[in-house]
């Protein structure tokens, strides 16, 4: 757990970037909607990511594929830009494994099936933990990128339904009938003290770091920081007209759960409405990089 117990500003890398500071990176994306997706639902997606107004380049990825049914933020950490590696190591490998495995339904999974997740969520978490090797061995491979990490948020539609799966503190929220929903649960020590209140773990930190920061940006998990990673997965309750946001801190940490069920509420269209999310994170001073992806079941 040590290893993993780290901030974003104590891993943040401050090198210069030769990459445009709004590129996104690797992601995959095709227009249209996803045929048979979850219970006969389709789906239709917009992204939107930004580099904020104080970082130096861009460490968000995400994917949005209609292809795969697979939409994800991934948001990276680490020093000499191996935090954008990290990320984009964690969109390429989990898009990588669904082709796959959608190709060859009866490919070997590197890992065991899980009792208690559905076909659909060990499939997901599956490639996650796919994700979580590929980094690990390139960071293996390169000292520079000695501890690099990612955390990850995944929906995935299958034929029995939809899916999320997450490491880390990027949320999926659900919007319905004008309310907002967090689905997901931050895996970091703000969260975890929350929880449990154990004056233990604060003792273990430190209680001044714990104070200092408020152990919001002390990540629990990431995808990457170890040879294995616990990923937590749910099947969910999908409707036709639910929306689906996936998003990094540089959104929640910053913009407030009422003001961003208000755009969702007044912006129906999803391109608009994930750049006006986006425009709401850098007009509060856009403290991190930001990228939002909604997914609407029709």
């Amino acid at each position: 757990m040590a290893s993993t117990l780290r901030t974003r500003s104590e891993i943040a890398s401050t090198a210069p970037s030769d990459a445009p500071l709004d590129d996104s990176g690797i992601h995959r994306r095709d227009d249209g909607s996803a045929p048979d997706s979850a219970r006969g639902l389709k789906l239709e997606a917009a992204a939107s990511t930004s580099v904020g107004r104080r970082r130096k380049k861009n460490e968000d990825r995400y994917v949005v594929s209609t292809a795969l049914n697979l939409f994800a933020v991934a948001d990276g950490m680490g020093g000499h830009a191996a935090g954008e590696v990290a990320s984009t190591l964690a969109v390429k490998s989990m898009a990588a494994f669904l082709e796959d495995t959608a190709r060859d339904p009866d490919k070997t999974w590197p890992f065991p099936i899980e009792r208690g997740r559905s076909l659909a969520e060990n499939r997901l978490v599956a490639a996650v933990r796919h994700a979580n090797l590929s980094i690990y061995d390139e960071a293996t491979r390169d000292i520079r990128r000695r501890g690099m990490g990612t955390t990850v948020v995944a929906l995935h539609a299958s034929p029995v339904g939809l899916v999320v799966a997450h490491v880390g503190d990027s949320r999926a929220y659900r919007y319905r009938n004008e309310a907002l929903l967090q689905v997901t649960e931050d895996h970091s020590l703000f969260t975890m003290l929350e929880k449990s209140r154990a004056a233990s773990v604060a003792d273990a930190i430190g209680r001044e770091h714990v104070r200092a920061t408020d152990g919001k940006n002390v990540l629990l998990r990431a995808v990457g920081a170890e040879p294995t990673v616990a990923v937590d997965s749910q099947r969910l309750d999908a409707r036709s007209g639910d929306v689906f946001l996936l998003c990094s801190d540089g959104l929640h940490g910053v913009v407030a759960d009422d003001e961003i069920r208000a755009i969702l509420a007044g912006v129906p269209d999803l391109g608009r409405a994930a750049s006006a999310l986006v425009d709401a994170a850098n007009e509060e001073g856009g403290p991190d990089n930001i990228t939002v992806v909604l997914v609407r079941c029709l």
